[in-house]
């Protein structure tokens, strides 16, 4: 991810280290029972993973829209390209 969009090597590794976490704990056998241990768990999960895309539409800047479940951190410019179909 860090070449092809010119992130940071560090955050390409924060969200790999946090992308980890959830990984321990999904079944792909059973995506249903997969589970954090504890409520807080999945809390601190989630704000972390909030303050990734925050920092990742810092780095790739204003034009680019980013979101975090369907929450938008970033809108991303406006094409101003008409497309007829």
């Amino acid at each position: 991810m860090s070449e092809e969009f010119a992130v940071s090597s560090q955050l390409t590794q924060e969200i790999a280290e946090w992308d980890r976490e959830f990984q321990q704990i999904f079944d792909p056998e059973d995506p249903l029972s997969s589970d954090f241990p504890d409520e807080a768990t999945e809390q601190r999960w989630r704000e972390r993973g909030r303050q990734l895309a925050g920092r990742l539409a810092e780095e790739l800047g204003p034009h680019v829209r980013v979101t975090y479940f369907k929450e938008v951190v970033q809108q991303g410019a406006e094409s101003s390209e008409q497309h007829d179909d």
